[in-house]
């Protein structure tokens, strides 16, 4: 049986494979700006939903990568979403699957280069007692539960 490639992916996106096949979107590709537009102003989850790719910002001028260049959702979620730093947006056609591509791509780049999240805290970890302060809240579903519970 082979075994798995274990060998680390390089930390440089720009050693990657990036091209679309697209003369046109390759040239304005900066995979710097990409990430950076991801982490910030094009979230993920908005780029994979609106099936979008930040290209790069070139004198106040987004140029996004769109897998239907006509789709008005997306065009106008982008442009809400750069108007804060006056940008306009210009779109250029990608295929779909150099979109998913680029955003797998983000995935492992960000996974290899970002701190790991503090682990999600058990709901049976000890907690400090209540200040005078605080008070408990009593959550339940239905006033009716606390009624019926009730002694005459």
């Amino acid at each position: 049986m082979p075994k798995p490639d274990t060998t680390a992916l390089p930390n440089d996106l720009s050693t990657l494979d990036l091209t679309s096949g697209s003369e046109a979107v390759d040239s304005r590709l900066n995979p710097a700006q990409m990430l950076s537009l991801i982490d910030s102003i094009l979230p993920f989850e908005a780029c994979l939903y609106h099936e979008i790719i930040p290209l790069s910002v070139e004198s106040s001028c987004l140029h996004l990568g769109m897998v239907n260049p006509a789709d008005t959702a997306a065009i106008d979620y982008a442009r809400k979403q750069v108007s804060f730093i006056h940008c306009s947006v210009v779109s250029w056609p990608i295929s779909s699957d150099w979109q998913r591509k680029m955003l797998s791509k983000y995935l492992s780049y960000a996974a290899r280069t970002k701190p790991k999240s503090q682990a999600p805290t058990s709901h049976l970890s000890p907690q400090a007692p209540p200040t005078d302060d605080e008070l408990l809240t009593f959550i339940v579903d239905s006033p009716d539960d606390l009624l019926s519970d009730r002694p005459p």
